[in-house]
């Protein structure tokens, strides 16, 4: 197997929490209505984002658990 279970585990909640950071930060784009353009696009796209980095470090990087 190229990922192990655990890793993998810890990569299906990394989206979760990249999303859960980008929210706040649209809410507080959005709620002054200082002319900022808040979107959706940008909190699924720092989840994305959030889940290839995850991906990419548990495939290249070597665990140290055993």
């Amino acid at each position: 197997m190229l990922v192990s279970p655990a890793i993998l585990g810890a990569v299906m909640r990394v989206p979760a929490f990249g999303a859960g950071c980008s929210v706040p930060v649209e809410t507080a784009r959005y709620v002054p209505r200082l002319d900022r353009v808040s979107s959706v696009d940008d909190v699924l796209l720092n989840a994305t984002g959030a889940d290839h980095v995850a991906v990419t470090s548990g495939v290249l990087l070597p665990s140290h658990r055993e």
